[in-house]
């Protein structure tokens, strides 16, 4: 896989999206991301199970509940904002994204899963500045130079996409 820099940021090609696999599902990605580690709460650790059995509706609720207890758990919050974007509740998902950055705007994870789903809502243009900013915050992060990558070679920008 090849990466270039140009502009300041680092861009993954599109033969690496085709190479990695990623892209036609960046929720798996997401998914994966999510997997509760041994210092999670019980109440994430159960919104994790729910998410993975695609109880959405569940997890949510008890990720909402823990929140008006524990408004300030980003980790819930962030949970909270991926799976509504599984469940195609963009909107909610967006909202959630946007009181996590109001608080900490550099986050580059949340920037990231901001722009995936406005990407999956179809606000294009939009996502593709939360993009820039989110590949700005983390040059390491493989995977949304990847996605950022394709979201360019969908709106016909072949050659940002492919830098």
């Amino acid at each position: 896989m090849s990466l270039v820099v140009r502009d300041g940021l680092v861009r993954a090609s599109l033969v690496a999206a085709l190479v990695l696999g990623v892209g036609a599902r960046a929720a798996a990605v997401e998914a994966q991301e999510a997997s509760p580690d041994s210092t999670a709460s019980p109440v994430l650790a159960e919104a994790y199970r729910l998410a993975e059995a695609k109880q959405f509706d569940l997890a949510a609720g008890a990720l909402r509940d823990h929140l008006d207890r524990e408004p300030s758990d980003r980790e819930a919050r962030s949970l909270l904002a991926r799976v509504l974007s599984w469940h195609r509740r963009f909107d909610e998902s967006i909202a959630e994204y946007g009181r996590l950055l109001a608080d900490d705007p550099g986050r580059a994870s949340d920037r990231a899963g901001y722009a995936r789903v406005l990407l999956w809502s179809g606000r294009t243009e939009q996502s593709l500045e939360e993009f820039r900013r989110a590949v700005a915050a983390d040059t390491t992060d493989i995977e949304t130079h990847v996605i950022y990558a394709r979201a360019l070679s969908w709106t016909g920008d072949l050659s940002g996409a492919s830098m």
